[in-house]
């Protein structure tokens, strides 16, 4: 799910499927929610399962097959992928699911508490000039005010958000509802998928790229480190960085020890206090805490209920990134690796002139999304896939992934430490070696494996 100006399918159109693009509404005209009948939430959800439902009546007219609907999504796209393999609206309207960088197991995708998600809303509306009370003239406002305007007060939330330390999430995720006449999910999503009451028996791949924390750690980096000019206080580095950042993305840690445990684990090599030698751990801990260790627990409590689950990793850094141009404009002052989003680089039509090793691995990986979409097994049997080992799904005993890089490897355990080293002053890559999901999220627990 994405916009059609920025996807540019031509690549799938290679291969025997057909690509809809659903488009949904974003950021507070999606999202916003007064936890009232009139504003629930979740609007953009329900934009997304409408598309679907058009597709399961329409596409037959279009050479498709509603009964063969796979969902593909990536970063907020990948946590609406496995938030409508819970929701029941959704359910019989897909048949396959493939997530690229992103779970609503992440904090930062699904806003849990509808009191907490109520707030930033309430900014909103404040900085687009709506009264808060009462709650009539509230309404009336935002019903009635240009949608511009709405954009505008939101895209001044984020910079005061981010300028604080925040992400500039608010009022543009999914909620708990508990409001509306139609509900689309109304309590904590790993519950639901330890539960087994939901969407099963749709085959699932998901995956996560190598650096994906330069995202987050840009973001911070730009609009609260910079501004304050923390990146050369060595005192809040020390001290203050870590839990700022565990903050950050909506971890729970009442008592600090999260992000005594993350400090530990990341940071126990560098030089505490120096940005330079502290970056490769921060994009190696964000990264995990961010997507890693929600999209791979997704793989994992999925396969609880069907063995067809599986993971990737793209690790393949090529000689294009779409960093600077998705985010932010410009490079970072560090190396940013195999960046947020840098796999749709293979997998659509950018302005980038691929040579022969990236024309091949893009080949590779439209053929396995592809196959998987059709079949619900990237590798079958009975489907040649040069170059590219048999797909091993995931397994709590064999820990199977795929590694997706020149060379495509099937490992085993994602957890594990790789073991490379780190140089982000000279290096022209950052080898960031721990993919080990740490966090379980509301849970408030550490462990060292899921």
């Amino acid at each position: 799910m994405g916009g059609d100006f920025l996807y540019i399918p031509r690549r799938y159109m290679e291969e025997d499927i057909i690509l809809v693009e659903v488009q949904y509404r974003l950021g507070p005209l999606g999202f916003l929610t007064l936890n009232t009948d009139e504003a629930p939430g979740n609007a953009g959800l329900f934009d997304q399962i409408e598309g679907l439902r058009w597709v399961k009546k329409f596409i037959k007219y279009f050479g498709g097959d509603p009964d063969c609907v796979t969902i593909v999504g990536e970063s907020a796209g990948s946590a609406s992928v496995s938030l409508l393999l819970l929701a029941p609206q959704a359910r019989g309207l897909f048949h396959r699911a493939i997530g690229e960088s992103g779970s609503v197991l992440a904090e930062w995708a699904l806003d849990r508490d509808p009191k907490v998600a109520e707030q930033p809303c309430r900014r909103v509306a404040e900085l687009a000039g709506c009264p808060l009370e009462p709650y009539s003239d509230l309404i009336h406002c935002l019903r009635n005010i240009p949608a511009r305007k709405i954009v505008k007060a939101y895209k001044a939330f984020v910079k005061e958000d981010r300028y604080n330390g925040g992400l500039g999430f608010g009022c543009s995720n999914p909620t708990v509802q508990i409001a509306g006449t139609e509900r689309l999910i109304e309590k904590d999503p790993r519950e639901i998928m330890e539960s087994g009451n939901y969407a099963t028996d749709i085959p699932i791949m998901f995956g996560a790229n190598k650096q994906e924390g330069t995202l987050v750690l840009t973001i911070v980096y730009q609009s609260f480190l910079k501004p304050h000019n923390y990146q050369n206080n060595s005192e809040f580095l020390k001290h203050d960085i870590v839990p700022t950042l565990v903050q950050t993305l909506k971890i729970p840690d009442d008592t600090g020890a999260v992000a005594d445990a993350l400090k530990s684990k990341y940071l126990s090599k560098t030089q505490l206090g120096n940005f330079t030698s502290m970056v490769p751990g921060l994009i190696d801990m964000t990264g995990v805490t961010f997507i890693k260790s929600a999209g791979y627990e997704n793989v994992v409590l999925h396969s609880k209920h069907n063995p067809n689950s599986y993971w990737y990793s793209f690790d393949y850094e090529g000689r294009y990134s779409l960093y600077f141009y998705m985010y932010f404009g410009h490079w970072p002052p560090y190396p940013h690796g195999v960046s947020h989003a840098d796999e749709l680089i293979y997998l659509f039509e950018f302005l980038f002139p691929l040579n022969a090793n990236e024309k091949l691995l893009s080949q590779r990986m439209l053929k396995v999304w592809t196959t998987f979409a059709k079949y619900g097994n990237p590798t079958p049997d009975d489907v040649p896939m040069e170059g590219i080992p048999k797909f091993q799904p995931y397994d709590s005993e064999n820990e199977y992934f795929m590694s997706i890089d020149r060379d495509w490897t099937i490992k085993q355990d994602y957890t594990k430490e790789y073991t490379v080293t780190v140089d982000s002053q000279t290096s022209g890559k950052v080898e960031t070696g721990n993919n080990e999901p740490v966090v379980r999220g509301t849970r408030h627990t550490m462990k060292n494996s899921l």
